[in-house]
């Protein structure tokens, strides 16, 4: 069986850019597999997340596959109301592959992928203090899992 958590720790990335990857994915960034062992990223924010979200994309910005995020206006009638979002997704690339394999379910019987958090054992190791301190995180997740 191949050890994912192994291969993310090896990675030719910088911690930065795992912490942020794995922040995210527990958050609210999507990934999607593309191909055969080939994964995207899509990061998604709403207007009062802006900065947050260039933040992030100047530091994936090598992956991003546009030259910088896209602004897109929507109006929700529900509300009568008009929403900006920012969002930006990667390339298709093997470095992500492993985070898909370890992020998410395809095994559910929903014909759906589903985000998932890795097994105990696991998660401890993926959780540095880059992921708590720098990435959205909510706090009250991290109590959660040291209680599991």
């Amino acid at each position: 069986m191949i050890n994912y958590l192994d291969i993310i720790k090896n990675l030719a990335i910088s911690q930065l850019q795992k912490d942020l990857i794995i922040g995210t994915i527990l958050g609210d960034a999507s990934i999607n597999k593309s191909g055969d062992s080939k994964a995207i990223l899509r990061f998604d924010q709403g207007l009062c997340n802006k900065e947050y979200l260039y933040f992030l994309f100047e530091i994936m910005q090598e992956y991003s596959s546009q030259p910088q995020p896209t602004e897109r206006i929507y109006f929700d009638p529900r509300f009568n109301k008009e929403y900006r979002s920012y969002n930006f997704s990667t390339k298709s690339c093997t470095i992500f592959y492993p985070f898909f394999k370890l992020f998410t379910d395809s095994t559910v019987k929903t014909g759906r992928v589903l985000k998932i958090i890795p097994e105990k054992h696991c998660i401890f190791e993926l959780l540095t203090p880059g992921v708590e301190k720098n990435y959205k995180i909510n706090s009250s997740f991290f109590i959660s899992i040291s209680n599991v």
